[in-house]
């Protein structure tokens, strides 16, 4: 009489990498999510390269995006407004305020004049633009 054998359910090594190929699709998605940590610009903007070793400190007070139009904060604004705003945000004084300008790289010296001058009649005196980092 032959014994009757039972069969082992056939164990195959691909069965143990779907755990793990859950586990990589949920990291990637994770540094996919976090790698966007920097805020987005508020309007169309293509920032000038710079060959600068410096780079500007991490927050500043007053962030004015210009593309023809200015925005503080992502928020339309006159060259008017903004010295109402500037004499109201600052509480040290205007010349200790600084100031972050972010310029389209092809924006001329002449589209950038209201809000240069509305800086000056403001008194503010800590002003820094906005580049990318030229890639070498």
């Amino acid at each position: 009489m032959e014994l009757i054998r039972s069969k082992k359910p056939n164990s195959n090594s691909d069965d143990n990498l779907i755990p793990l190929i859950n586990i990589v699709f949920l990291l990637l998605i994770f540094f996919m999510v976090a790698g966007q940590m920097q805020k987005p610009l508020a309007t169309d903007i293509t920032l000038p390269v710079s060959q600068a070793k410096e780079s500007a400190s991490a927050e500043l007070p007053l962030e004015i995006s210009v593309n023809g139009d200015m925005y503080l904060h992502g928020e339309k604004i006159s060259a008017a407004d903004l010295q109402t705003i500037i004499t109201r945000t600052a509480t040290t004084g205007p010349s200790q305020l600084q100031v972050l300008i972010k310029a389209d790289k092809d924006m001329t010296a002449e589209k950038l004049d209201p809000l240069l001058r509305a800086l000056n009649n403001a008194s503010v005196t800590r002003i820094q633009f906005l580049t990318e980092e030229s890639i070498r």
